[in-house]
């Protein structure tokens, strides 16, 4: 519900990865931000039909 990062992906496709190119975090994101943005990055990943993440 909360802003906590701004993230660049990038989709590659011929790696089969979601690559993060920039991750900008939020000065008062919470200590648990970055284990709940992977897990978002995942099921992106996952949704695309993806391998992985590449942070």
């Amino acid at each position: 519900d909360t802003l906590v990062a701004r993230v660049d992906l990038k989709a590659d496709r011929v790696a089969g990865a979601l690559i993060v190119k920039r991750c900008t975090w939020e000065r008062d994101a919470p200590a648990n931000a970055r284990a709940a943005l992977d897990r978002q990055l995942r099921l992106m990943a996952d949704w695309l039909e993806l391998d992985g993440v590449i942070a």
